[in-house]
């Protein structure tokens, strides 16, 4: 699940916190997700 979040992330004019909402998690743990898979 986080690793597709956070693939969706990574898409050209696409919103964190659009995405977090969309699944139901919170933008900022989206945004640590995301720090950590880099």
């Amino acid at each position: 699940m986080k690793a597709r979040i956070v693939a969706e992330c990574r898409q050209p004019g696409i919103s964190i916190a659009g995405v977090a909402l969309s699944h139901g998690v919170n933008a900022n743990l989206v945004h640590k997700w995301i720090r950590q898979a880099r």
